[in-house]
């Protein structure tokens, strides 16, 4: 499936229309369980190709959407890319695609900070009419764990952040044929073959008109929320955000992760109190843990799924 997949992927591509504006997603497999597959920063659906063909030969139906701002996924309007009107979009699609189901999340990157969000806007009242069952989240840890152990060496990992903040840098990058996302890539995955088939993937996503800044703008509303909604929906975000989550989560990180260390982790499943959470380290791993060891991480995610 990894490299031979294209006409089966471009064949289960579809279209659906939320309140927020238009989502592309590919779906996969028939099975009774559904499983949300969410992507980060920088990257495309296909990068859960692996997990795909293995979940779906476990059963699962597999909802893989193109994240809102990336491919024909529209960023939502109102929100652009801030976490609460993101996850919003994401929740207006299940309760298309799985009203009345129970859904298993898999997210990573920014796709585990949405599982996140998930998680919050499913203890509001009156909830959606999906039901989480349990989440993994790969390469990033829960926020409020993240926030607790910020320290001078994250904060230099983490400065990318603050150059996608730049007037102008998404056309900087742009001229630079996109070497700078490479160097991310390769930065944070050191272990990852630099021609991987994927990143030429996610360099042609982010060269569709707008394709850049939309994929960034994630970043620029995470700085400074107040931008797209104002203080009180702000607050309702961090709310969402920061409240412990009593699902099961499984937390996984690569050992040569440099995009957010390890140690970073630490305390991880205390943000997701419930008995069968866990947090493993995969080891001559990096950021892209899921495309430098499928097996494991497959073997791993379906385990912790059931």
């Amino acid at each position: 499936m990894r490299q031979t997949m294209s006409g089966p992927w471009d064949a289960a591509l579809k279209r659906a229309s939320t309140r927020s504006g238009p989502l592309a997603y590919y779906e996969f497999g028939a099975g009774d369980r559904v499983l949300l597959l969410l992507h980060g920063f920088p990257d495309t659906p296909r990068t859960f190709e692996s997990l795909v063909e293995a979940a779906s030969q476990a059963g699962y139906r597999c909802l893989v959407p193109y994240m809102p701002g990336y491919g024909d996924s529209a960023l939502p309007d109102p929100g652009g890319g801030s976490i609460l009107a993101v996850g919003r979009m994401l929740s207006d699609f299940l309760d298309q695609a799985a009203a009345h189901r129970r859904v298993c999340i898999v997210g990573h990157d920014w796709g585990s900070i949405l599982a996140q969000m998930l998680c919050g806007l499913q203890q509001e009242v009156p909830p959606p009419t999906y039901r989480i069952d349990r989440v993994v989240l790969a390469s990033v840890p829960p926020l409020r764990t993240f926030l607790r152990r910020i320290n001078p060496r994250q904060m230099v990992r983490s400065r990318y952040m603050g150059y996608f903040q730049i007037p102008g840098v998404c056309e900087r990058i742009r001229r630079d044929d996109f070497a700078y996302i490479r160097t991310l890539w390769r930065r944070w995955s050191p272990s990852l073959d630099p021609h991987h088939p994927q990143l030429d993937r996610v360099i042609d996503c982010l060269r569709r008109p707008h394709g850049l800044e939309q994929a960034t703008d994630y970043y620029r509303a995470l700085i400074n929320p107040l931008r797209l909604f104002g203080a009180p929906e702000a607050l309702r975000q961090l709310r969402l955000m920061f409240s412990a989550k009593p699902w099961p989560a499984l937390i996984l990180v690569g050992s040569e992760d440099d995009c957010i260390g390890p140690g970073m982790y630490r305390g991880g499943p205390h943000a997701f109190p419930h008995p069968d959470s866990a947090q493993e380290v995969l080891p001559e791993a990096g950021h892209f843990l899921h495309l430098e060891r499928p097996e494991v991480f497959n073997r791993r995610v379906l385990a912790f799924l059931g």
